[in-house]
């Protein structure tokens, strides 16, 4: 059975050319201008990314992460670049208890080093063809001239928690509520000191030009991360109690590696490495790999039900599992091998797992020969999850896809430099027996992780979304509707989701609902009480949930040398080209 919707919110952008889609509309205008002046997909990415931070500081930051993968269709090379922060050499997990106990709340105590900044300029610097001055036009508009507030700024603003943050924080409050007030859909907002900032990058571009594009890029990486930006991020985050120190920001570098890589039916999935949770996506891929899915039909009972029970036996491994891979032993091979993927799919019964199942032994037997974490405790909502997707690609078929992420509302805009350091630690834990737990210069186990999907060797598809945990979720779901249902790119994204809660929420302070399953209401009142009969603890998520994520994605197709882009219209993604 295949799935062709009838009805859509939007068709599929086809292009003959190039395409772009991005979790904001302004952003994805940034990167098409950039394509039509002729930059790659690099450039595009990179520009598209930068403008999101900008225009989006209620879910993403320029001071948080960007984890960012790449494929350059003339040397086949593809690249993964580690954008996501350390945390300072002095944050002992017995210096955190002592400053704030068993938590990390939100504030200065989860800065970690910044991230994006760096991601954004190597890759720019490595793969792209432009100056930064030219990528940061856009953003340096947006930031001085203002841009729309929008119904995602209204409601994440409006939360409790968001204004109870802004209220501690009036730097941050007047970013996002100038004279004290959440803007109307439609009203400007705008950030001078950030577009100063910006303007601060490219003189040291310029300054540096002696030394080529990419010299000057670096230069002006190294003036954020040595310079006075850095100066002024430290002694804030100092002053306020925190850690961070000119030590951290100097010695502070991404990685560009090799991807990780698996199958997955006819197709192989190239993504990051387990300092995030990516490689939970062809974990997921693996067990389904052995079920007809199509033959089940598209939000069936037996699919839901098939794919939350493999979700929450690889949630399982990610929570005992995964880390940073610099601190953690991690078996990359075994847990993405298909051996494992049929030992674990054993696991999977008639009635749902009562809660989180044990964590696998990879290479070996299933159950507890591995040490377990102390079961969590249930301890309020998981998190809804900012973060925004931005992927691309070009006429030369280049290919950029980046996650990037870190709202405004984790960590206190430095004054005067319209950024907050990045609070990418609210997904670190105070428990020792989780490998990501708090630990020096150790990186926490990211949820943003982009992806990029080949068939016999060409570019295929890109995927990634916003969402914190149910990032994978919707990822894989993506993956599914367009290669086991036949969707095309903009169905894909668009048709109905549903995620578990039956897991460790990575968001601090790491809400565990056992048995919860959330679904929107279009797969069914039906689909709910069957999958209530199989033990589920099932919640209508409504028509459109935001927490359901907002997966942009782009496309290549070999038969036309057409390139397709969908966009979710849960929020305000748009995707265009040409």
């Amino acid at each position: 059975m295949s799935y062709r919707a009838t009805t859509s919110a939007r068709s599929a952008f086809v292009g003959t050319e190039h395409a772009v889609s991005t979790a904001h509309f302004l952003s994805t205008a940034a990167g098409n201008r950039i394509l039509e002046l002729g930059g790659n997909a690099v450039d595009a990415g990179v520009a598209a990314g930068i403008a999101m931070n900008t225009v989006m500081p209620y879910l993403t930051s320029f001071g948080g992460v960007a984890p960012i993968i790449v494929h350059m269709a003339e040397s086949g090379e593809t690249a993964t670049i580690s954008g996501v922060g350390r945390w300072p050499r002095q944050h002992s997990l017995a210096e955190h208890r002592r400053r704030w106990g068993d938590a990390i709340p939100n504030g200065i105590s989860p800065v970690v080093v910044p991230a994006a900044p760096d991601a954004w300029m190597t890759a720019l610097a490595r793969f792209g063809t432009m100056t930064l001055a030219d990528v940061l036009d856009p953003s340096i508009r947006f930031a001085e001239g203002g841009f729309p507030a929008t119904e995602s700024y209204r409601y994440m603003v409006t939360k409790p928690e968001s204004r109870a943050f802004l209220e501690r924080w009036p730097d941050t409050a007047e970013i996002l509520m100038p004279g004290g007030r959440v803007l109307g859909a439609g009203e400007r907002l705008s950030n001078p000191d950030l577009g100063r900032l910006y303007r601060d990058l490219v003189e040291a571009e310029r300054a540096a030009a002696g030394a080529g594009r990419a010299g000057a890029i670096m230069a002006a990486r190294d003036h954020f991360y040595s310079g006075a930006p850095a100066e002024a991020m430290c002694r804030f985050v100092q002053e306020s109690g925190g850690i961070l120190s000119m030590e951290d920001m100097r010695g502070f570098s991404v990685a560009v590696e090799r991807p990780l890589r698996a199958g997955y039916r006819d197709l192989e999935i190239a993504f990051c490495d387990f300092w995030c949770q990516g490689p939970a996506v062809p974990q997921i891929l693996k067990i389904l790999e052995g079920y007809d899915l199509a033959a089940m039909g598209h939000n069936s009972p037996e699919y839901v039900h098939t794919l939350i029970e493999a979700i929450k036996l690889v949630f399982s491994d990610r929570h005992h599992i995964y880390g940073d891979p610099e601190f953690v032993e991690v078996p990359r091979q075994a847990l993405l091998s298909d051996e494992y993927a049929a030992v674990r799919r054993e696991m999977i019964r008639a009635e749902a797992w009562p809660g989180m199942p044990p964590p696998g032994s990879p290479g070996g037997a299933v159950g507890t020969a591995r040490p377990q974490a102390p079961p969590p405790r249930s301890n309020g909502a998981p998190a809804e999850g900012d973060t925004g997707h931005v992927a691309a690609v070009d006429r030369w078929g280049n290919v950029f896809a980046s996650t990037t992420s870190d709202t405004y509302m984790w960590s206190p805009v430095v004054p005067g430099l319209g950024i907050p350091p990045s609070g990418r630690g609210i997904q670190s834990f105070t428990d020792e027996d989780v490998p990501a737990h708090i630990a020096p210069w150790k990186r926490p186990r990211l949820t943003p992780n982009p992806a990029l999907v080949f068939r016999d060797g060409a570019f295929c598809m890109t995927v990634g979304t916003p969402g914190a945990d149910s990032q994978v979720q919707a990822m894989v779901q993506v993956l599914a509707n367009r290669f086991d249902f036949g969707m095309d790119v903009q169905q894909a994204v668009e048709a109905p989701r549903f995620s578990s809660f039956s897991h460790p929420d990575t968001m601090e302070p790491h809400a565990y609902l056992p048995r919860m399953l959330r679904a929107e209401s279009g797969v069914g009142e039906e689909v709910f009480a069957d999958l209530a009969r199989r033990g589920h603890e099932v919640q209508d998520w409504g028509e459109v949930a935001f927490a359901a994520g907002c997966p942009t994605v782009v496309a290549s197709d070999p038969s036309t040398g057409f390139v397709w882009a969908g966009a979710d219209p849960r929020r305000e993604s748009h995707a265009t080209g040409r």
